[in-house]
C-alpha cells in the first residue's frame, strides 16, 4: 500500500505453463506456493521471488490425463503436499529433488470407486487453539470427501459418499463456537 492507501502490485508472477493452483503460507507471511500444468511447483516469497521446489511431469499415482496440479501446505512450514487427480503427495521442500511420500492415492487402499480422481485437496490446520488438529488434510472426488492426516498417510480417517450431483470445486469446513464449560477447566 502506498502513502494514499492505493494497492500496488509488488511483482508480477509468471509460469511459463499455465498456475494451477496457488496457496497463501499459514506459517511465513508473504509466501506462497504456485503449481503448473507441467508439474511444477514454485514457493515464492518478496525477498526471494519465485523459486522451483519440485518438479514431476508425470502423474502421482497412475497415468491419467492430469494438466491440473494443486499445491498447498500443511502443518510444517517447509513440507507442502501436490497433488492431481490421481492423488496427493507430502514434499519437503528442502529434501532432495523428486523425493516425497504418498498422501493419498485414488485405488483400492482408499475405497476409491473405479473412475473416481481427486479434484480439491485441502489443509485444515488453522492458528487456533479451537480448531481440529493442524495435520489434517480434506481430499475431494466426484464420489466421496476424504478426512486424512498426514501423521498417517494412506488410511483416510474418514470417508463420506457425498451423492452431490455436481463435483465439489469448492470446501468451507465450519466448526461450531467453543463450549465455554469446557474452556473454563
Amino acid at each position: 500500500m502506498g502513502k494514499q492507501g492505493l494497492p500496488a502490485p509488488l511483482q508480477v508472477l509468471q509460469v511459463r505453463e499455465g498456475a494451477t493452483g496457488i496457496s497463501l503460507s499459514p506459517h511465513l507471511p508473504g509466501e506462497l506456493a504456485v503449481s503448473s500444468r507441467s508439474g511444477a511447483v514454485c514457493l515464492w516469497t518478496p525477498q526471494d521471488g519465485l523459486q522451483q521446489v519440485y518438479k514431476d511431469p508425470e502423474t502421482l499415482v497412475f497415468r491419467d490425463p492430469s494438466p491440473w496440479r494443486w499445491v498447498d501446505f500443511t502443518a510444517h512450514p517447509r513440507v507442502l503436499t501436490v497433488g492431481d487427480r490421481t492423488g496427493v503427495k507430502l514434499v519437503d521442500t528442502q529434501g532432495p529433488p523428486g523425493c516425497g511420500l504418498l498422501l493419498f492415492r485414488g485405488g483400492a487402499e482408499a475405497s476409491c470407486q473405479k473412475g473416481e480422481r481427486v479434484l480439491l485437496a485441502q489443509y485444515l490446520g488453522q492458528p487456533s487453539p479451537d480448531a481440529l488438529p493442524p495435520t489434517l488434510h480434506l481430499i475431494c472426488t466426484q464420489f466421496s470427501l476424504y478426512l486424512v492426516d498426514e501423521r498417517i498417510p494412506l488410511v483416510p480417517m474418514l470417508k463420506w459418499d457425498h451423492g452431490f450431483p455436481s463435483p465439489t470445486m469448492l470446501v468451507l469446513l465450519l466448526l461450531p463456537p467453543p463450549d465455554p464449560a469446557i474452556h473454563s477447566q
